[in-house]
């Protein structure tokens, strides 16, 4: 006999003479796991009997099976249910199911990647194809269709949970009170992009959440910084977590200056953070999902950044299909890990032609795709005449919330932004006089 029948027998006999099973071995398996057809039918009768709050028997379970179009023999169930002795192992039987199912799965993959490697296609076209099936491993082997039945408990459930906390963040804090309150925290799967043109904070704006998430939440932060190096990175997170300047931490001068007592206590901070970067230059997205899926696994959900869109290489002929392949790889990659990823983006300099400057979508840079991905479009704006100190938030796209603008005080000389005092409103605007 197969030896993959002998726990799946034990798991369908253990469950038709002790129900009360169900839930623990549910947490370990689906249908889809149990290589036999007469087993994969039986465990999507048990459960569906079980979501129903039905009796569970030898004959509900084939009258189930009956009415999903599965006709089954009386006999072999009856004889599963009579030489099951005991349950009192049936967890360790559904996991002996579930690792025949990742092996067959392991073995199936293998083969893929052979046909993978010797097929057409660029050497990065490979390699993200075979980061995909390796990714799968493990995962649900369904075809991932879910009926509104089994879809809406769990929401209801989400609901229930959302009502308890009280309107406490559904995810991670920004650090920036106006900002939560309008996001609900930083979320999963979300795909939150910061676009702004050159020098103007994006950079500054994403590693304040990174501090928020990493440094004081310790919650796993993965950032990919293709354009600054780590060093560069960690004196600005310096600077930030510290309240000391830069600048005085590039040339030196913070020892032996006012600031020298912050700068140990800032750098342990960040030492005992729960954050990870990585500054590769030229990475391709494949390489980036293939470093956050191992990363992810290893050290649970967080927070992935990625600075920024346009330095990263996907396929495509021209710069606006790159950045699209990139754009929808990170929004997938979002809902595949559950994890919330920001990612950076270049405006172009399109505002500086109009009478209002404020940004708008079409002012990103190289692809309409970003928007598109996007779950939460964040513009940033600066009216260096009449508020050169205050930094407008403009969200452009909030597909789970509302849009509008939050303000924040710009400091970029310690690398910081920080929330408005309350009540605080933006100067109305400035008369702007023309001539003819």
């Amino acid at each position: 006999m197969n030896n993959s029948i002998v726990p799946e027998q034990a798991v369908i006999g253990g469950l038709l003479i002790n129900p009360r099973k169900v839930p623990d071995v549910m947490e370990i398996v689906n249908h889809n796991d149990f290589s036999d057809h007469r087993h994969q039918q039986a465990f999507r009768a048990i459960a569906t009997l079980c979501d129903q709050n039905k009796p569970i028997d030898v004959i509900t379970v084939l009258e189930q099976m009956a009415d999903n179009g599965f006709t089954a023999d009386l006999g072999y169930f009856a004889g599963l249910a009579t030489n099951t002795a005991s349950t009192a192992n049936i967890r360790s039987y559904a996991q002996a199911v579930k690792n025949n199912s990742i092996e067959l799965r392991l073995a199936a993959i293998g083969n893929e990647i052979a046909m993978v490697a010797h097929g057409e296609g660029s050497t990065e076209e490979k390699l993200e194809s075979v980061n995909q099936l390796v990714s799968s491993i493990g995962q649900d082997q369904g075809s991932g269709i879910r009926d509104t039945d089994t879809v809406m408990k769990s929401l209801i459930e989400q609901w229930q949970k959302r009502s308890e906390i009280d309107g406490s963040l559904m995810g991670y804090s920004t650090g920036f009170e106006s900002i939560d309150k309008r996001m609900m925290g930083l979320q999963a799967p979300d795909l939150i992009t910061i676009a702004a043109q050159s020098g103007k904070g994006k950079t500054t704006f994403a590693m304040n959440m990174v501090q928020a998430v990493a440094v004081y939440q310790k919650k796993p932060t993965l950032v990919f910084s293709l354009e600054m190096s780590a060093e560069q990175l960690l004196d600005r997170l310096t600077a930030a977590v510290g309240g000391i300047p830069l600048s005085m931490i590039r040339n030196g001068s913070v020892f032996g200056s006012e600031h020298d007592y912050k700068i140990m206590p800032a750098a342990k901070k960040i030492k005992d953070a729960n954050l990870f970067i990585d500054d590769r230059g030229g990475l391709s997205v494949a390489q980036i999902q293939a470093t956050a899926r191992k990363f992810f696994r290893q050290h649970g959900e967080g927070l992935l950044v990625v600075d920024y869109i346009g330095l990263v290489s996907g396929k495509g002929l021209s710069k606006q299909e790159q950045t699209a392949h990139v754009s929808g790889s990170l929004k997938s990659l979002a809902k595949e890990l559950n994890i919330p990823v920001v990612a950076l983006a270049q405006m172009n300099r399109n505002s500086v032609q109009r009478g209002d400057k404020r940004p708008v979508a079409s002012d990103l840079r190289d692809s309409a795709a970003i928007e598109h991905d996007s779950d939460c479009l964040m513009m940033l704006h600066t009216d260096e005449e009449q508020a050169p100190l205050t930094t407008e938030v403009h969200f452009v796209k909030h597909r789970n919330g509302e849009c509008g603008v939050d303000y924040l005080t710009k400091n970029l000389g310690v690398c910081r932004f920080e929330n408005q005092e309350a009540g605080y409103q933006p100067p109305p605007p400035k008369e702007r006089k023309f001539s003819y």
